[in-house]
């Protein structure tokens, strides 16, 4: 490729895919380092991406666009002149742009959706034993290009006054263990019960004295005003009162996140956070698992009903929930103890000191 070059890059959604690609991001301008590079992602997620250095122009897409909006952005693209665009997307709408765009190079990758199908709908497993995680099938559309797979870590960049607004109003003793638990998810079938957060949340304040914070989105708002109702103290819910970047902040502050298979997991990969991540009806094979970060995945082993589906339902489709609902707090507090530990031991040397 030319320095006068351009690429795009294509990821509509959601928190964890757009952050997903970041290693790719990094992979080519390794490789590339002075060809531009463009994003198109949709206009509600455009924030995780905005400040990172290697990306030039963020193109964004409404969250249900219009056939007319859809257009409008093929024009775009067919203005930019790209010489390849990279569809990590692989949607219909993906599809669409990229013909009207009349896109000449367009490199995409593999969902290796029939081996979904067959674990999910009959559970016969064509995964290899050690299932390659979503960068790495990301990386897949690199295919005609000379680069090398190198695992990166993900990658969220937060600007100063954002740390300085989360600084501003932090509730916590900075030497205070800090904990944040996103306890909501988009399917109902991926949230641990509200009383095992519960029983959880009484556990780390007993055992280790910690102050917890509750993150999520509008539509978590429910779960943590419950869970906040029956926690006497040493709580703050702060569930859809901050934006994307703010909530990465939080927990670039805590010493733990604690979560399911959700994006907030991811965001917690992206700032290097060490994680707890309680995984129902999804499994490793759809290569969701944290990347490249410290972490433990806490799943029920023995279900032969699991996974029930790719993204998760609103019901279990058994009528019996064991995959979250047999997963005790006692396993998560063992979990999470070899982190725990180990901080409340540095915490008490500096208070000694």
């Amino acid at each position: 490729m030319n320095e006068s070059d351009r690429v795009l890059f294509i990821r509509f959604s959601a928190i964890g895919d757009i952050l997903l690609i970041t290693p790719l991001l990094r992979l080519f301008h390794h490789h590339y380092p002075h060809v531009q590079i463009d994003v198109l992602t949709k206009k509600n997620f455009t924030s995780l991406l905005q400040y990172h250095p290697f990306i030039r122009n963020i193109i964004a897409i409404p969250q249900s666009p219009s056939f007319a909006e859809i257009k409008s952005v093929a024009n775009e693209i067919r203005s930019q002149e790209y010489s390849r665009i990279f569809d990590l997307q692989k949607h219909w709408r993906s599809y669409l742009i990229t013909l009207l765009s009349g896109a000449g190079r367009t490199s995409r990758y593999k969902k290796y959706a029939i081996r979904r199908f067959f674990l999910v709908h009959l559970r016969l497993n064509f995964y290899p034993k050690r299932p390659a995680p979503v960068p790495r099938r990301y990386f897949e559309a690199f295919r005609e290009l000379p680069i090398d797979w190198k695992p990166q870590p993900l990658e969220l960049y937060i600007p100063d006054e954002t740390k300085a607004r989360i600084e501003s109003k932090w509730p916590f003793d900075k030497r205070e263990l800090t904990i944040a638990i996103a306890p909501g998810a988009g399917r109902k079938t991926k949230r641990w019960p509200v009383d095992h957060f519960i029983e959880l949340i009484s556990l780390l304040q007993d055992q280790y004295g910690a102050k917890i914070i509750l993150v999520g989105g509008d539509r978590d708002k429910p779960i943590c005003q419950e869970i906040e109702g029956q926690v006497a103290e040493g709580l703050i819910e702060w569930c859809g009162q901050t934006s994307l970047l703010e909530t990465a902040e939080i927990l670039k502050r805590c010493d733990l996140v604690i979560t399911h298979d959700t994006g907030v997991m991811h965001m917690a990969a992206a700032a290097k956070q060490r994680l707890i991540a309680i995984f129902g009806p999804t499994v490793e094979e759809f290569g969701f698992f944290p990347f490249m970060v410290e972490n433990r995945v806490i799943e029920h082993h023995n279900l032969s009903c699991r996974p029930c589906s790719y993204h998760g339902t609103d019901t279990c489709p058994k009528g019996h929930f064991r995959c979250m609902n047999e997963i005790e707090p006692i396993k998560v507090i063992e979990a999470a103890s070899e982190f725990l530990d180990s901080h409340s031991k540095v915490r008490q040397a500096r208070l000694i000191h």
